[in-house]
């Protein structure tokens, strides 16, 4: 699945807020391998 830039963004905002990395996998039906890369890359 393809994730807009707008989506990816979110991922930090989230993180920032207190959210773990399990958590916003699940909430967005992806792997948290793809949440830290876009981590990364934000």
């Amino acid at each position: 699945m393809r994730l807009s830039s707008d989506i990816r963004g979110v991922f930090r905002r989230l993180f920032k807020k207190g959210l773990t990395v399990t958590r916003i996998a699940e909430l967005f039906d992806i792997t948290r391998q793809t949440v830290y890369r876009w981590l990364r890359r934000g």
